[in-house]
């Protein structure tokens, strides 16, 4: 019973902590899309919403033959760095997982 109390506190706090890491994240990215819409006049305005889709933003920026070349050049470099992520935290998260000491318990 008392074990019981404790694992459902631990599990609150990581239910908590996982939240608001997810807020962290969330919340700016939604920021970036909400701000890509409004236009000019309502950028310099930190909290608020578009009062339209403005759609002249997205069609500058397509416009510009710089900006299509740098999107691209993201892409790639965003993607090499995603496939080396992967192969290296594979590894390394296989070396964690056999290992049997109590500090590597709470990554599991």
């Amino acid at each position: 019973m008392v074990q019981t109390k404790k694992r459902n506190k631990k599990n609150v706090f990581r239910y908590i902590f996982t939240y608001l890491c997810g807020i962290l994240i969330v919340v700016p990215i939604a920021y970036m899309i909400l701000s890509a819409f409004k236009n000019p006049s309502e950028v310099n305005k930190i909290v608020s919403l578009p009062s339209g889709f403005y759609l002249e933003n997205f069609k500058t920026v397509f416009q510009n033959s710089i900006a299509i070349k740098s999107f691209v050049n993201s892409i790639i470099i965003s993607g090499a760095t995603i496939m080396i992520d992967i192969i290296l935290c594979s590894l390394a998260a296989y070396g964690i997982g056999r290992r049997k000491e109590k500090i590597f318990s709470f990554l599991l």
